[in-house]
């Protein structure tokens, strides 16, 4: 007798619909039909089980009461007018949205409240939303058994959220604050060795103000222009002049007759007539007519005394010609003054030299001090930007700025919300 007991397999348990095994359906998908036909009251049972089971649940649970509060963001364009610190940029709607129930301020909501709630349970009992897709207002709802519990909630998870809100607009202008603080120093620095360079420049080429001595320098070569032109012009007079007395000396005798004793009254008349144009001369030209009249009564009196002739005695005797002395005084004057014109002349041509090279040295110079100028103008500006900037970083800060506010706080509600929303909302957050 074999002593060894035969291994016994479990009974097999097999999935059947009617005399149609679960082998047998998967190998033919369309016995699927006829197994539903035969137990067709399994799909009007599946239904009305839910529907009883959903019944069941929400009349089991309390009566939910919602209470709501309303938030306003300021849009950008609002603040065109003040003004925003330069580069501080607004948070986005789906940013402030998100941060409206994120952990620490659903954390600090129960403890504010003291509520003995899971941190799902307060989500499943609030909800943050928008009533349009480019709204600024935000609807923040509570929901619970308790109308003064269901405002609580939604006001308390209002003030933390912008308690935090505005600690984290805070933090980002201090950070902005910081950064335009560093950025202020390298410019300063910045400023320092630029207007350190240009100072260099100017005491290397002796200058302390380019504008000032470009001015005073063009100032100078026009003044010394202008006097060249009037030199030469001067000396076109005096040339012109002396050419004349010049010719006027040579048509002249150097000597001429006297005589000191006269026996006729025409000789003495002749010798009063050479005396006044010798004295006219010193105030008249040759082209005057007094002068010309004299020296024709002149002629006139001297023909008639050669053709009568002269029956005494005279003594006669040569002396300097006085018209030969002046004339040749005057050429001697003018002849100094040309002198004199031509060395001023000499003198401011080298000056102005000195001065059109010294302006050729400066055009060479102007890009570089004009380089040099523009940048501090432009690092200057830049930090009048941010001090303007800091102002207004200053001016946020101190009135804890915030672009979202609260206009409408949560009130408590008279009535319960429907039973059918509360199913609703529960579903929404099971499925999430």
């Amino acid at each position: 007798m074999n002593n060894e007991t035969a291994e016994v397999s479990p009974p097999r348990i097999e999935f059947r619909i009617g005399n149609l095994t679960f082998d047998m359906l998967k190998r033919d998908p369309r016995l699927w039909l006829l197994a539903l036909r035969r137990r067709w009251w399994l799909l009007l049972l599946l239904p009305a089980l839910t529907t009883t089971l959903a019944l069941i649940y929400l009349l089991s649970r309390p009566p939910q009461y919602e209470s709501r509060a309303v938030l306003l963001r300021q849009a950008p364009r609002d603040y065109k007018d003040n003004g925003l610190p330069e580069g501080f940029s607004q948070l986005q709607m789906v940013d402030i949205i998100n941060l409206i129930r994120r952990h620490g301020n659903m954390t600090k909501t129960l403890s504010r409240l003291q509520l003995d709630w899971s941190l799902q349970a307060l989500y499943q009992h609030t909800e943050v939303r928008q009533p349009a897709k480019q709204s600024n207002i935000i609807y923040l709802s509570a929901q619970a058994s308790s109308p003064e519990l269901a405002a609580n909630i939604a006001n308390t998870l209002t003030n933390v959220f912008l308690d935090d809100y505005r600690a984290l607009l805070r933090s980002n202008l201090i950070a902005l604050q910081e950064a335009n603080a560093a950025n202020r120093q390298k410019l300063q620095t910045a400023l320092s060795e630029q207007q350190n360079s240009y100072l260099a420049l100017l005491q290397e080429n002796k200058m302390i103000a380019f504008s000032e001595v470009s001015n005073s320098l063009q100032l100078q070569i026009q003044t010394i222009e202008s006097t060249l032109l009037q030199q030469a012009s001067q000396y076109e007079t005096y040339a012109s002049q002396l050419a004349m007395l010049q010719q006027r000396l040579s048509e002249t005798e150097p000597q001429i007759k006297r005589t000191e004793e006269v026996s006729t009254a025409q000789q003495t008349e002749l010798e009063a007539k050479k005396l006044e144009l010798v004295t006219k001369l010193q105030t008249y030209t040759e082209k005057n007519p007094i002068i010309q009249k004299l020296r024709e009564e002149i002629r006139l009196k001297t023909e008639e005394l050669a053709k009568n002739g002269d029956q005494t005695s005279t003594k006669i005797i040569f002396g300097d010609n006085p018209i030969y002395t002046t004339l040749l005084a005057e050429v001697t004057k003018l002849e100094a003054a040309i002198t004199g014109n031509r060395k001023s002349m000499e003198y401011y041509r080298k000056e102005l030299e000195k001065l059109q090279k010294r302006r050729e040295e400066l055009s060479r110079l102007q890009p570089r001090v004009i380089a040099l100028e523009d940048q501090i103008d432009a690092t200057k500006r830049s930090l009048d930007r941010l001090d303007e900037a800091q102002r207004l970083l200053d001016m946020f800060l101190q009135r804890s700025y915030s672009d979202v506010s609260v206009t409408e706080d949560a009130i408590v509600p008279d009535r319960p919300v429907g039973r059918g929303r509360v199913f609703a909302g529960d579903v929404h957050f099971a499925v999430d």
